[in-house]
C-alpha cells in the first residue's frame, strides 16, 4: 500500500504543475483564452483516450513497466516542457506526457483492492488516492514557491529530475517485491458478475456518469481558477497558484473518508449525496462576491471530487470479473480523466461572456446529470 501510495504520488506530480504556472506560460508564449484552454484540453484528451489501451495493456504485462512510464516517463515529458521553445512543441509534450499516464491507474486499482478484504476495499482505494491527492496539493505549492525564484520551465525541470530518478529506483523496489507477474496472475479472487443482475448494467453505467460529471466539471472549473483570480480579481499569480491547491487539500482527507463511509453506508447513497451537492457549489463561483468566498468553494468541491473518486472505482471493481476489471476501469478513466477537453469551450465562453456564466453553465450542467443519474440509479442505496 505505501509503495503504491508513492507511485501515485510521483505519477501526479509532474502534471500537477501544468494548471498553476499556466498564467506564465500564457504570458511567455501570449494565449488567448482559447489557447489557455486548449493546453488543458490536449493533456486531459491524450490522458483519457490512453485510460483504455492503458487497462487493457495492465492484463497483458508486468505492472511495474506501466508505473515505471507513469512516473519516471512522466516526468521526462516534464522536463521536455521545461525545454519546449514554442506553442506547438509544448503541446506535443503536454500530449506526450497525457499517452504515458494511461497505464497507472487500470494497472495499479486491482492491486490495491486486491490487498484488502473486499469490506475495506473502498477505505484502501481511498488511501491509494491519498498519493495522487498529496502531490495535487503539494504541486501548486512547489509551483508557486519555486516560480517566485525562477522561471516556469526551470520549475518543470527542477521537479522533474528527481521524479526520474525516484522511478527508476521504485522499478527496482517493485522487481525485488516480486511484481513481475501480469496482474490477473497476482490476484484469483472471484468476483460475482452483478451487471448481469436485473438493472445492473444501467446501476453501473448511471454511477460512472455521475462519478465522472463530478471530475470532469470539477476539474474544468478549477483549471480556470487561476486565470479567475488573476483576471477577474486582479491578483498575484503565485497567490492564484496556491489558490489552486486548496481544490486538492480536501482530498487529503475526503478520500479515506468517502471510501470508508461507501464500505458502511453504501456506494450508491454516498455518491447520490455528492454529486448532488457538487454542483450548486460549482455554480456559486458564478455569484461569488469577493475572493474570500472562493476557499471555501473550492474546499467543498473538493471533498464532492476526491470522494467519488475511490466510491466509483470500487463500485466498478464489486460489479465486475477479473478478466473485465481492468477494461471497464479503463473505460471509467477515459470518461473520466478525457472530459476536460470541454475547457477549450469553456475558454471561449469566458472570452465571450465572462467568468460568470461560464461557471454558471458548468455548475447547473452538473447538478443535471447527477439528478439524471440518482434517478437511474433508483430505489438500491446499497
Amino acid at each position: 500500500m505505501v509503495l503504491f501510495l508513492l507511485a501515485h504520488f510521483s505519477h501526479h506530480l509532474i502534471s500537477s504543475l501544468i494548471q498553476p504556472l499556466l498564467p506564465y506560460i500564457r504570458d511567455d508564449f501570449n494565449l488567448n483564452y482559447s489557447q489557455y484552454g486548449w493546453v488543458l484540453s490536449v493533456f486531459a484528451l491524450t490522458s483519457g483516450l490512453s485510460q483504455l489501451p492503458g487497462g487493457w495493456l495492465s492484463r497483458r504485462i508486468s505492472p511495474r513497466i506501466l508505473i515505471l512510464a507513469g512516473t519516471s516517463g512522466l516526468a521526462f515529458t516534464g522536463l521536455l516542457i521545461g525545454l519546449s521553445p514554442s506553442y506547438v512543441l509544448l503541446m506535443t509534450f503536454v500530449s506526450l506526457m497525457g499517452i504515458l499516464s494511461g497505464g497507472y491507474h487500470p494497472t495499479a486499482a486491482p492491486i490495491v483492492s486486491a490487498s484488502v478484504p473486499e469490506e475495506k476495499r473502498g477505505q484502501a482505494l481511498g488511501f491509494h488516492q491519498m498519493g495522487g491527492t498529496i502531490s495535487l496539493f503539494i504541486g501548486p505549492l512547489l509551483a508557486a514557491g519555486l516560480s517566485s525564484i525562477m522561471d516556469w520551465r526551470w520549475t518543470f525541470i527542477t521537479i522533474s529530475i528527481p521524479i526520474i530518478i525516484f522511478g527508476i529506483v521504485l522499478y527496482i523496489i517493485l522487481t525485488r517485491r516480486g511484481y513481475t507477474r501480469k496482474p490477473e496472475q497476482a490476484n484469483n479472487e472471484s468476483f460475482t458478475i452483478k451487471i448481469e443482475e436485473p438493472g445492473g448494467l444501467r446501476r453501473l453505467i448511471a454511477f460512472i456518469a455521475a462519478g465522472s460529471a463530478v471530475q470532469i466539471i470539477t476539474i474544468t472549473a478549477i483549471s480556470f481558477v487561476p486565470v479567475f483570480y488573476v483576471d477577474y480579481f486582479h491578483g498575484s499569480k503565485a497567490v492564484a497558484a496556491v489558490l489552486y491547491s486548496l481544490t486538492n487539500l480536501s482530498g487529503l482527507f475526503a478520500g479515506p473518508i468517502g471510501g470508508a463511509l461507501s464500505d458502511r453506508f453504501g456506494k450508491i447513497r454516498i455518491l447520490t449525496i455528492t454529486s448532488l451537492v457538487a454542483g450548486p457549489a460549482i455554480y456559486l463561483l458564478s455569484v461569488v462576491p469577493n475572493i474570500w468566498i472562493v476557499p471555501i468553494i473550492l474546499l467543498i468541491a473538493g471533498i464532492c471530487m476526491y470522494v467519488v473518486m475511490p466510491v466509483t472505482e470500487s463500485y466498478i471493481i464489486s460489479q465486475t470479473s477479473s478478466d473485465k476489471r481492468s477494461t471497464v476501469l479503463g473505460i471509467y478513466y477515459t470518461i473520466s480523466r478525457g472530459g476536460p477537453i470541454i475547457s477549450s469551450l469553456i475558454g471561449g465562453i469566458i472570452a465571450v461572456s465572462g467568468f460568470n456564466t461560464a461557471f454558471g453553465i458548468l455548475g447547473i450542467s452538473l447538478f443535471l446529470i447527477s439528478l439524471t443519474a440518482t434517478i437511474f440509479l433508483g430505489k438500491n442505496r446499497n
